[in-house]
């Protein structure tokens, strides 16, 4: 009932402001991406297919401008069909902040914002400026219950200072900010001593990214600290092929989590690769280290004490000219206290899109996704998918 209660108030907020848009001067616009997709899974006791028809992603944004100085956005974003009423996808609040425009070389964002980390954090979910229908690992997984970005990307803050320093005939991009603990600490529980959604850690999120721009070159070093609570217990118990693959009585808790990031991309003659790498580092007590190895984790009788996780893609596309373009893209994720992805998982992508105009894109792809140690876990999953994606 909240949930409806919720939609229903947003929809009149937003047609109140559609109603006074021009003489408020407030800009109404948004974007949405619906797709076509053919499921094929593979592996021993696992073969299976389906195909659905799916409004992948909405989002509906609202700015103002409030003086010369000052502006404002919403971003609301609804996704996987969503519906209230039947309890299908998600409605989240992507975005809420007040920008404060110094010059190019000094700027404050203060509210709900996703934070600068690489070059991909902050477009991924902008669907019509992406060749893919399914993005690399690990902003897109098919096995997304053991597979968080959260663990890997900071998805949100809330203050950044930001801007563009010239260094003669190149650009230095800069940004540093500040935010919550990731949802390990995030309070879920109404009737909880700290209201939903709030952070019950005394730590908080530090980030930041420092590039440089010259000419059709760009790259970029990004970098977080914050702690991760592993949980109580560590993890839920993981099933495969009904087999439990690790349970943990306990509590191991806040270990200190760092994101290094490096991204880089480039243009000539049409041509554009672009790449990015995410590392993620754990220091651990050495009490810490005594509890995980007591961790039933087991592959052929090992037991690992290691948090750290990786990944990264690289993407080649290609413009034929303005409308038609093609890309070929390579990710891979690999985390060592996962028995599932321990060896690692690699997705390989080919692809394609037609801009009739240039706010409508018709996209194609073909994805595989297959687990490096198939005796570990003997799981493959091949995805075909067609998609219109549209800003309006």
């Amino acid at each position: 009932m909240k949930r409806i209660l919720l939609v229903t108030v947003l929809c009149v907020l937003i047609l109140q402001a559609g109603a006074f848009a021009q003489v408020e001067g407030i800009n109404i616009f948004g974007y949405y991406q619906g797709q076509f997709e053919q499921s094929i899974v593979s592996g021993k006791g696992l073969n299976r297919a389906w195909n659905t028809l799916n409004l992948q992603q909405m989002n509906i944004m609202l700015s103002k401008d409030l003086s010369p100085a000052f502006s404002s956005f919403i971003s609301l974003q609804l996704s996987t069909n969503f519906n209230s009423a039947k309890g299908w996808g998600s409605l989240n609040v992507e975005e809420a902040w007040v920008k404060y425009r110094g010059s190019d070389y000094f700027n404050i964002k203060a509210g709900l914002l996703v934070p600068t980390f690489n070059n991909f954090n902050e477009i991924k979910t902008k669907t019509p400026l992406l060749p893919y229908i399914m993005r690399p690992l690990v902003y897109e997984s098919p096995m997304a219950d053991l597979v968080s970005a959260t663990n890997f990307i900071p998805e949100n803050a809330f203050f950044q200072i930001y801007g563009v320093l010239p260094a003669g005939p190149v650009k230095i991009d800069y940004a540093v900010y500040a935010g919550n603990n990731q949802p390990d600490f995030i309070s879920t529980v109404t009737k909880s001593a700290s209201l939903s959604g709030q952070d019950t850690s005394k730590f908080k999120l530090f980030g930041g990214r420092i590039g440089v721009r010259s000419g059709s070159l760009k790259i970029g070093v990004s970098g977080t600290y914050d702690r991760t609570n592993p949980g109580s217990p560590y993890a839920l118990p993981a099933y495969f092929r009904g087999t439990p693959l690790f349970t943990v009585a306990g509590m191991i808790g806040p270990v200190v989590r760092n994101r290094i990031g490096v991204d880089a991309s480039y243009q000539v003659a049409g041509f554009t690769v672009e790449g990015e790498y995410i590392g993620v580092m754990h220091t651990l007590t050495e009490s810490q280290k005594s509890f995980l190895k007591m961790v039933p984790l087991l592959t052929a009788g090992n037991l690992y004490d290691d948090l750290d996780k990786a990944t990264y893609y690289v993407t080649l596309v290609y413009d034929f000219n303005e409308e038609w373009y093609s890309y070929a893209s390579y990710a891979k994720l690999q985390d060592n206290f996962n028995v599932v992805f321990h060896s690692g998982m690699n997705n390989y992508s080919v692809g394609g899109g037609y801009r009739p105009t240039g706010s409508v894109v018709v996209k194609a792809q073909y994805a595989k996704y297959e687990m490096i140690d198939r005796v570990v876990a003997d799981f493959a999953m091949d995805r075909y998918s067609l998609a219109v994606s549209v800003y309006f």
